[in-house]
């Protein structure tokens, strides 16, 4: 209520009352800030709204192919690991113990890639997933402590151009201590940070479904503070049936492919312009939210970086890099 907010020093209403009648010695910074947020916001949102792409959700299109359910989940797979593959994977990692039903181990850095690679390598699968989206990746710039992500454990749906990528064991790593140059001074590798984070992530059993469309080419306004568009990294008017450079992004809840976690945000997987060094290995994960059509906040893009290739092969210079980052170059 806008009493609460009464009563500043000069007898007149703080910055935070409502309506804003500004006055005394706080109304001259309010009526300027409230001018400099006007002059910012104005031409960005004019930005979004002329070269903004408009997200269409894609997920429901898979229902016809689920056998009269609505979820895709990793128990779903038309093929499994087994339970030596998976007894083998778990038998080398170390300290395991349990939390809400699920367990969890450590590993060092290049065993954990290791694991992450050969204990989601599931004949059957693999040899339909599209070649870019096979290996690990580095989630480098992540805001958080996650460190691997693996797509190759999932299913493709070649008439609606869709991939399904569900969270699954042996599919992601996080790191147990901040690398040197953590983003926000490794504030988000504190043990109990990470505990609820991973909880939070594994214990929502999402299932990832990627569109792959034409790359809509919008133009780049991350120059920005805070800013960006989606199909504004991958190179412009690519995307045909076989090339693999930008998708719409969606996760869901226990893999119920209706409903969108994050329905307002709008979230894109895009292949990077310049690749410096083997095709298919730099993306960038993008996160926007905003108004309607017009998704222009960033709210926590990173690079995806492929750091092995489908066959496991390590890709250089990234390999080494990552190593170094972890602290085993």
């Amino acid at each position: 209520p806008p009493e609460r907010w009464a009563g500043g020093q000069d007898g007149g209403p703080r910055c935070l009352a409502w309506p804003p009648t500004f006055r005394g010695r706080c109304g001259c910074c309010c009526y300027v800030l409230l001018a400099a947020l006007g002059f910012v916001l104005v031409p960005v949102l004019l930005l979004c709204k002329l070269f903004g792409p408009v997200r269409t959700p894609r997920a429901t299109a898979l229902l016809p192919y689920l056998g009269g359910r609505q979820t895709l989940n990793w128990w779903n797979l038309p093929h499994q690991r087994s339970a030596e593959q998976l007894g083998n994977c778990t038998s080398k990692l170390s300290d395991i113990y349990e939390v809400g039903g699920m367990l969890y181990g450590h590993a060092r850095a290049k065993e954990a890639l290791e694991l992450a690679y050969s204990c989601t390598h599931v004949p059957g699968l693999i040899e339909q997933v599209p070649e870019p989206l096979r290996g690990v990746f580095w989630m480098r710039h992540d805001g958080n402590n996650a460190e691997l992500a693996v797509l190759q454990f999932g299913q493709w749906f070649g008439q609606e151009r869709t991939y399904v990528a569900p969270q699954a064991p042996f599919t992601g790593a996080w790191a147990s201590s901040a690398p040197d140059g953590a983003n926000g001074a490794g504030l988000m590798h504190q043990d109990w940070i990470t505990d609820r984070a991973i909880q939070g992530l594994t214990g929502s059993h999402l299932s990832f479904t990627l569109a792959f469309e034409e790359c809509p080419g919008a133009s780049d306004i991350s120059w920005l503070p805070l800013m960006g568009l989606g199909g504004s990294h991958c190179p412009a008017g690519t995307g045909a049936p076989h090339n693999f450079t930008f998708a719409y992004m969606e996760g869901h809840q226990f893999g119920n492919v209706t409903l969108s976690v994050g329905a307002r945000g709008h979230y894109t997987l895009e292949l990077l312009r310049e690749q410096e060094a083997q095709p298919d290995s730099l993306w960038k994960r993008g996160a926007f939210w905003g108004v309607g059509g017009c998704q222009c906040v960033d709210v926590g893009s990173y690079d995806l970086t492929r750091l092995v290739d489908g066959e496991g092969s390590p890709i250089e210079p990234y390999y080494s890099e990552w190593l170094q980052d972890a602290g085993q170059g």
